[in-house]
């Protein structure tokens, strides 16, 4: 219960933050900043995004929808209202449940895929795109894994036992995730048969599976163990985030440098960092493109030119600036399956209600 009470409370100091500071940056208007050898102007109000010329051809919002991923180039996946069912209590007041829907951005049109009384979200599709892992709950979350096809669905996790972001795909049929409160960590297939593999002995996130070995944060200690050993080791003691590339052969790993400082960086499979790319007040949403040669990643920073969302080149460093008003996305940007759109979702202030937006943002 103190675990959960304390994933609450800082989600909710996240989530007063992220309304603070975007009031903040819509006071400034017009700022020039420095992108590479490029000066662009930051035009900053309710409708205009700062565009970089070069990298940007448009980006279209969707506002009341929660993106999580691309079933293909012109299909998303999403979370949204379900009014064919009774409203639900929330701490915000009663809403209607949101339910997983594929959007078709070509015809602006949603399908529904699954309907629940109960909300459902933090979905994440396997590669092949046939079976999708996600949380139903508004504070009690509970993981599910959903095949798409058939509509079956089979409960993975007690309730009231998954952190929201926990949860990743080994391979087209097996899930590797931390439970809630005591740290231990499973594998479950889509048959619904759930394994527990190993005792994180507290609170674990960014639960990662290379070949035999996991890796895990306990707080901000990153450790690695082999699948089949009780020893682990420590690799680092700073791990905010930790994103494999889709081969699994480095990290992308945001480290807390201090209170209000975060860097992202590159790291070998020991945690060693190899190469240092950005630097903000909270770096989150980072995500590689298919090829493994971009990052995506959103800056939240004090100053609006030191802010909003970026892709950098890992070879050469060079970095694109694309939005700055894209700065506090709730999930992690995706690429689409070309490699040429972006998908990116933001809760924001609108009439002094909290509501969600996502983005598609269309590369040249």
């Amino acid at each position: 219960m103190l675990n959960r009470k304390f994933i609450l409370i800082t989600a909710c100091i996240t989530l007063m933050a992220t309304f603070s500071a975007c009031s903040k940056n819509q006071a400034s208007n017009r700022e020039e900043v420095k992108v590479g050898s490029k000066k662009i102007t930051v035009i900053n109000n309710d409708n205009t995004s700062a565009y970089n010329e070069l990298a940007l051809k448009k980006i279209n919002n969707i506002k009341g929808v929660r993106a999580f991923e691309w079933i293909d180039e012109n299909t998303i996946l999403i979370s949204k209202e379900n009014t064919g069912y009774p409203k639900i209590f929330t701490e915000g007041g009663m809403v209607y449940p949101q339910n997983l829907y594929s959007y078709d951005l070509k015809t602006n049109e949603t399908k529904l895929i699954l309907g629940s009384e109960n909300s459902m979200g933090n979905a994440v599709l396997s590669p092949d795109k046939k079976h999708v892992f996600y949380k139903e709950g508004i504070e009690n979350l509970t993981g599910f894994i959903l095949n798409l096809e058939t509509k079956q669905k089979f409960q993975i996790t007690e309730k009231d036992s998954i952190y929201p972001t926990e949860g990743q795909w080994v391979d087209n049929d097996k899930v590797i995730f931390s439970a809630l409160p005591q740290g231990k960590i499973y594998m479950a297939d889509t048959k619904g048969k759930v394994t527990q593999i190993a005792d994180a002995k507290g609170l674990a996130t960014n639960t990662i599976k290379v070949k035999n070995d996991l890796y895990y944060s306990v707080g901000e200690k990153l450790y690695k163990q082999a699948v089949d050993s009780k020893e682990r080791k420590l690799l680092r003691e700073d791990v905010a985030l930790l994103i494999p590339s889709p081969e699994r052969t480095e990290f992308a790993l945001v480290k807390h440098n201090a209170e209000t400082k975060r860097t992202l960086t590159l790291s070998d499979l020991e945690g060693k960092e190899t190469k240092t790319l950005a630097e903000g007040t909270q770096i989150m949403g980072t995500s590689w493109s298919s090829d493994s040669s971009k990052l995506a990643y959103t800056v939240a920073s004090k100053s609006n030119g030191e802010a909003g969302l970026f892709v950098v080149d890992v070879k050469s460093g060079k970095v694109v600036q694309l939005a700055v008003d894209i700065q506090y996305i709730s999930d992690s940007v995706k690429w689409s399956p070309s490699g040429k759109r972006l998908l990116a979702s933001n809760f924001i202030m609108e009439n002094g209600k909290n509501s969600v937006v996502s983005y598609i943002i269309d590369l040249k």
